[in-house]
């Protein structure tokens, strides 16, 4: 409704303007919190501990570590940037796909495993479960034993699926 100069404003007007004013700034406020949300859930993976700080840390510190995650879109930068790493299959009992070049290495096998590989080779570690579970729990293995590269798959074998990435089928060694 447009007013010309010479109309005045009435108290319900004004109550009007105020709630406009009102449902904006909150509309504002809550783009700028879901804008911040997506930005903070695409952040890349944190970088690798330096060796220099790798050994200061106590066996507390490092099993009270969170186990750091990465990003599908990390694991695809690295690969057309042709960083070197070890993708590990974490799952118990594999049926069906895998991903292509993935070493399969079950939890009471990793400590076994992971005796002939440098301490700072960059491992990503991927499961089945949605919440990264064993991923997790192979990589705050890997942290305790010295690994400072080490990652867990966000999205596991599925998200890898979904994006179209390369797999294939299991093969029992």
């Amino acid at each position: 409704m447009l007013m010309t100069r010479t109309e005045s404003l009435n108290e319900k007007d004004i109550q009007e303007m105020k709630d406009l004013r009102t449902l904006r700034a909150a509309l504002v406020a809550g783009v700028m919190l879901t804008s911040a949300g997506i930005a903070s859930a695409q952040q890349p993976a944190a970088a690798p501990m330096p060796a220099a700080h790798a050994h200061t840390a106590t066996a507390a510190d490092i099993a009270a570590a969170e186990p750091r995650v990465i990003l599908l879109d990390d694991v695809k930068a690295k690969m057309a940037a042709n960083t070197k790493m070890i993708v590990i299959d974490v799952r118990g009992a594999i049926t069906g796909e895998v991903v292509k070049g993935s070493v399969h290495v079950t939890s009471d096998k990793l400590e076994a495993w992971s005796k002939d590989v440098a301490k700072d080779t960059l491992i990503v570690a991927y499961c089945a479960c949605g919440s990264e579970g064993s991923s997790k729990a192979a990589v705050r293995r890997l942290q305790e034993l010295g690994f400072t590269n080490a990652f867990a798959l966000k999205g596991g074998i599925q998200g890898w699926q979904a994006a179209g990435m390369p797999t294939e089928t299991f093969k029992a060694q």
